[in-house]
């Protein structure tokens, strides 16, 4: 018996990375599981790397509402109504707040503060209309908590993510919608690197495309200052905190934000 059996899953933002561990985890554990993501072809390459006839995929560009409920809406034709949501499409952009213009800062609020709110409110829609239990997932950051001088926006929206988790366990949790939010710290996602996999010669790039970190070895050294653990987290090590708060496993915990940061916020 897997931990998920018999439950749907939609999971935004899971065309690699942290979305795409969850997505083969959840399987692995029983759930029918949609992925979606804004850029299509990203989308059905992680599709055929799941490999498996639980798994569909749906575009979605999550600032946008009308793709928003047609996700959940093919989401029904395919498998029914989805009792987990793990609302996990964001961006991250590098620049200074006084070179930051109007457009950029609305580009990631749009689609990390707007597109939570649009896919949980959406699947809080659709478990109150058919009566069902569920749960609701949100990704935070550590930069939500403590800021950054060159993210401002995306620090902004996740400290805003991390307010909505808690507004949607308040308002929900009588009706059986537990929603809790899962925070990395600095893990070793494309998001981070700007490029996938392990190879050293591997960037993390500013807006004007120059490199913040030569490679691996220079981004795991600036991480190894403020990890307890002495070491980069993985996709997967979020993915399985991921499941812990979408399964039965956490049916007393909501409104939590989680940290998985190697111990980056204790000190």
């Amino acid at each position: 018996m897997g931990k998920l059996d018999g439950r749907i899953a939609i999971i935004t933002g899971a065309s690699e990375g942290i979305g795409l561990a969850g997505a083969k985890l959840f399987l692995e554990e029983g759930a029918k599981v949609v992925i979606s993501s804004s850029n299509a072809e990203k989308g059905k390459k992680a599709l055929e790397e799941l490999n498996n006839e639980n798994a569909y995929y749906v575009k979605c560009d999550v600032s946008k509402e009308e793709e928003v409920i047609n996700l959940f809406d093919e989401t029904e034709k395919k498998f029914g109504v989805a009792t987990i949501v793990y609302a996990n499409a964001g961006i991250l952009d590098i620049q200074e707040i006084h070179k930051t213009s109007l457009e950029d800062w609305n580009k990631v609020i749009n689609v990390d503060l707007t597109g939570t709110f649009l896919t949980c409110r959406e699947a809080v829609k659709r478990m109150l209309e058919h009566g069902l239990k569920g749960t609701i997932l949100t990704t935070g950051s550590y930069n939500g908590l403590r800021g950054g001088a060159n993210n401002a926006a995306y620090s902004a929206a996740k400290a805003g993510i991390m307010q909505l988790t808690r507004s949607l366990a308040e308002g929900y949790a009588k009706y059986g919608i537990r929603t809790n939010c899962v925070s990395p710290g600095k893990v070793r996602t494309k998001m981070m690197t700007g490029n996938v996999g392990k190879s050293a010669g591997s960037q993390i790039l500013r807006a004007d495309g120059s490199a913040l970190y030569d490679g691996f070895s220079e981004f795991d050294k600036q991480v190894l200052k403020g990890q307890l653990l002495g070491r980069v987290g993985e996709a997967e090590e979020v993915a399985k905190v991921a499941l812990f708060l979408a399964s039965e496993d956490s049916s007393f915990v909501v409104g939590e934000n989680i940290m998985v940061d190697g111990g980056l916020m204790s000190r």
